[in-house]
């Protein structure tokens, strides 16, 4: 499939290169019985080339992750008063380790309790640099509208329709088409937009573009920690947030299409995406984009 115009290509290793400068990745969520989303995350962010990642996650949860995450991911156990929800006691800690991260996810299975809504706000404050806003941390940022509206430009947020709009009420923004909503959202609010669903939006204060990849299938548990895991990699890469969030949305939806192939609509879960991720990125090195 050739690529729109709009797909970065995807950079090649430097002879160099060693797991250092390929991206350290901090991936901070999980709560009881929501593990599985930052596995996922950790998962594509490695096929994705991140050179490390991390997953920050409460220390009761802590042997789960370890039993199910990429044997190649490691683990970063928080403080949790053995609660297995993220808690503000957690932020000293990370406020010591971010400074060695390229790019942050936020969210991945994070939960919804106050705890995790103090940690949410508390974290937000450190990170300073290239980061994903997905899933439960949209849900907590959507509550916060200050942390909202103050956000910067190396922020992703990557709502589906409901979160969206949640967001939008949280401005007090009438809901409208998706590509208008899309794009007004992106103006008002600081950061790259990627409105998840078919054919996915990917906007920020100037641009707007229209994902060509991508199938019914999937609509799937995990899919959205799939992709958010794929950004963070390529931000912390070194790609801008447009460009990390375009390249990652175009091979989200390729590798679904080819897991789609192998698998059919109805059996594709969102594993199979990241294990398809090889091929579409292949795919892509080779059309010169």
């Amino acid at each position: 499939m050739k690529p729109p115009s709009w797909v970065p290509r995807f950079p090649p290793r430097p002879a160099d290169a060693h797991k250092g400068t390929m991206g350290r990745v901090l991936i901070a969520g999980a709560s009881p019985g929501l593990t599985g989303a930052v596995v996922l995350a950790a998962g594509a962010a490695l096929r994705s080339g991140a050179g490390m990642v991390t997953c920050a996650v409460p220390a009761a949860l802590d042997p789960i992750v370890e039993a199910a995450k990429p044997a190649e991911a490691m683990t970063l156990p928080l403080p949790d008063r053995g609660l297995g929800i993220a808690a503000p006691d957690a932020i000293p800690l990370l406020a010591e380790r971010l400074p060695a991260f390229d790019a942050v996810l936020i969210g991945p299975g994070l939960g919804r309790a106050k705890e995790s809504a103090a940690f949410f706000a508390a974290l937000m404050a450190l990170v300073a640099g290239a980061h994903v806003i997905d899933a439960d941390g949209l849900w907590h940022l959507a509550g916060a509208r200050a942390l909202l509206e103050r956000g910067h430009h190396l922020r992703v947020l990557t709502p589906h329709t409901g979160e969206m709009r949640r967001l939008l009420a949280a401005i007090g923004a009438p809901e409208k088409p998706r590509a208008e909503c899309a794009r007004g959202f992106a103006a008002r609010i600081p950061g790259t937009l990627v409105l998840k669903g078919p054919h996915t939006l990917i906007a920020d204060s100037g641009t707007c573009h229209e994902n060509p990849t991508g199938n019914p299938g999937m609509a799937t548990a995990g899919a959205g920690d799939v992709l958010a895991g794929m950004i963070a990699a390529m931000l912390a890469r070194g790609d801008r947030p447009l460009a990390a969030a375009s390249r990652a949305v175009y091979l989200h939806g390729r590798a679904g299409d080819l897991a789609r192939d192998r698998f059919g609509e109805e059996s594709l879960i969102a594993s199979d995406i990241t294990a398809a991720l090889p091929d579409a990125i292949r795919e892509l090195q080779e059309s010169g984009r």
